[in-house]
């Protein structure tokens, strides 16, 4: 007798255990169908979209160059590995030659974005040879992975969406102001008809360059040849437009799609003389981050070069002249880290001398009694010799940040530094950011609370190991109800144990110390070799009990008042290694409202509400 697939819902996925051999494999096909199985299957396919979402995959660059990623099993998918920005592709879900056709199978195909939680996309029968060719189209670039689930057989495949051909051009920089005879560059951007931004050091950015309609008017309205001004790219993603304004007026840069479609992006270069100086600038030579690296090599101590620029009327920066090199005067607060030695054509050259830390550097302009100031933070440091970390923990989530030092603990402030994490089973980093300034920053999220040893490491050999605890904190009972004598107690409407059970001493009901964390949500220490338990609450306030002295010692962490109240020897006990305080008075320090039942006879059992 067939199995009936239909009828038996869910069981496929549930029961595959049963499926041995390939003989009752083939029962897998349908028989007559009496119920609804559209209705079960998207149940299945919502069970599978939960059960991905509590473990999202993790894409990484390697997957784009695959262009089938089929999982081991009947089930086959393939697709293209790259495809333009909204342009339709087809998406084919075929059985393995070696197995046997999956025919008539409604198959669940689910979509993730760059690395984000996988979503239903649709639901799709197989034909009857087993195979569905399904066309897609997805307007936003980016990564995008495909899982599609045939009963419990899966697959999965990856497709990058680029950008499309330009239709969109912006101009970065709607005037450019220089002086005449210079150098001018204009940066434009160049996008999609789906708003992706065509990245112009890209393949698509390069192929984007050809197809760009470019004009340049000069002042007196000539057009420029295609020989007199360069097309190039910058670390932006831009492109940049670079020509001689040897004239003195306007030039006009306008630049649009090569079928003319859409508005042009316009730039006005305006080339001007320079005029009166009205300004200084200070930067290092090659544009980079001002930091000095001091030397192991005491011979050859860490240099520096600054560049000084002048700033004109007419918005216009120059370079320094050499009938202006005697007006520039470089200095520092920290001669004792540095030296500077001045330079043709308004540069300097700042050599460390050995110690480390923060300097500035200030060039002054002197001109016919007015003077110009421009100063920058300069950090000196040595080469990177360790990492430093420091952890915030936030239940099952560690925030990390890294940071590098030299051999004497000083921040080595590295602008970009590659390195990567080594984690344990039941880790996984949710977020990482690369070293900026000597820092980096990641987050490590668990699947369960425990002890974990990570390491981190930089391709240049420095490494440093990690251990986070992550400890579930205990949230306080809004609600419970203790009774005198049992260890059995109800904990928010549910029963709960509690031992040793709770006693009565000289008219005072006493806990043992663990309820007052299981319950009341506070931390208790007990110093080793005293008498004495140290309780706090989770708004910060503090408990000493001293069973020696009899006092109790309460202490706001908020207003940093504390107060002492004799109690008496016997307000703490210890019995079966286990000291034991008095609930009532514990519970009204914290605010908590305390109700004894029965209320003329002996004590029963004890109410605790928040």
């Amino acid at each position: 007798m067939k199995r009936n697939i239909k009828k038996e819902g869910l069981l496929p996925i549930m029961n595959m255990s049963k499926i041995k051999e390939t003989k009752k494999y083939r029962h897998l096909s349908h028989g007559a169908q009496k119920m609804n199985w559209t209705a079960a299957f998207l149940l299945c396919a919502t069970c599978v979209y939960l059960l991905l979402s509590f473990f999202p995959p993790f894409l990484t660059p390697a997957f784009a160059a695959k262009t089938s990623a089929s999982s081991a099993g009947p089930l086959r998918m393939t697709m293209p590995a790259q495809v333009a920005a909204g342009k339709t592709f087809v998406l084919t879900l075929s059985t393995d030659d070696a197995f046997p056709p999956l025919r008539n199978e409604y198959a669940a195909l689910f979509e993730s974005y760059n690395g984000g939680k996988p979503r239903l996309n649709r639901i799709h029968t197989l034909d009857a040879r087993g195979t569905a060719s399904i066309q897609l189209q997805n307007k936003k670039a980016g990564l995008y992975r495909y899982e599609a689930w045939v009963g419990p057989f899966q697959s999965e495949a990856t497709v990058i969406v680029h950008p499309g051909p330009p239709s969109i051009i912006r101009e970065i920089q709607e005037h450019v102001f220089l002086e005449a005879g210079h150098h001018a560059t204009v940066e434009f951007s160049a996008w999609d008809p789906f708003e992706n931004k065509i990245a112009a050091d890209s393949p698509q950015g390069q192929q984007a360059k050809k197809l760009l309609n470019v004009s340049i008017a000069d002042p007196e309205q000539n057009l420029l040849s295609k020989k007199e001004y360069e097309i190039t790219s910058n670390p932006a993603g831009h492109f940049v437009i670079s020509f001689i304004a040897e004239k003195m007026g306007n030039y006009l840069v306008e630049v649009r799609p090569l079928d003319n479609s859409g508005p042009p992006a316009c730039s006005l270069v305006c080339a001007r003389k320079p005029g009166a100086v009205v300004g200084i600038g200070l930067e290092t030579q090659n544009g980079g981050e001002p930091f000095l690296r001091i030397s192991e090599d005491r011979a050859q101590p860490g240099r520096l070069k600054l560049k000084a620029t002048l700033h004109g009327e007419n918005n216009i920066d120059r370079a320094v002249s050499p009938g202006e090199e005697q007006n520039i005067i470089f200095s520092t607060d920290r001669p004792d880290l540095l030296r500077i030695d001045k330079l043709t054509e308004g540069e300097a050259i700042l050599t460390e001398k050995g110690e480390g830390g923060l300097a500035t550097i200030t060039a002054t302009y002197l001109e016919e009694g007015k003077g110009m100031q421009k100063s920058i933070p300069l950090w000196i440091a040595g080469d990177p010799a360790q990492i430093k970390l420091e952890t915030k923990i936030n239940g099952l989530t560690a925030q990390v940040q890294a940071t590098l030092l030299d051999k004497k603990s000083r921040p080595t402030r590295e602008k970009t530094k590659a390195y990567r994490l080594d984690l344990p089973k039941g880790l996984k980093a949710t977020a990482q950011t690369e070293f900026d300034r000597g820092q980096a920053r990641f987050a490590i999220e668990a699947e369960a609370y425990g002890s974990y040893t990570m390491k981190i490491a930089t391709k240049e050999g420095l490494h440093r190991s990690l251990n986070i605890d992550l400890v579930e904190k205990i949230q306080p009972a809004r609600h419970a109800v203790i009774f005198i004598g049992q260890e059995a107690y109800i904990r928010d409407g549910q029963p709960a144990k509690i031992s040793p059970a709770p006693e009565m001493f000289q008219g005072r009901v006493f806990v043992p110390i663990e309820f007052l964390t299981t319950v009341f949500g506070m931390e208790v220490s007990v110093p080793p070799e005293t008498k004495k338990v140290a309780l706090q609450s989770l708004d910060g306030m503090k408990i000493t009990i001293d069973q020696e002295s009899g006092l109790l010692t309460v202490t706001d962490t908020v207003d940093g008042t504390t107060k002492t109240t004799p109690a008496g020897t016997l307000t703490l006990q210890k019995k079966d290694e286990t000291y034991f305080a008095p609930a009532g008075i514990i519970a009204r320090l914290l605010g908590i409202e305390v109700d004894y039942l029965p209320k003329h006879d002996q004590i029963e059992h004890v109410t605790f509400k928040r």
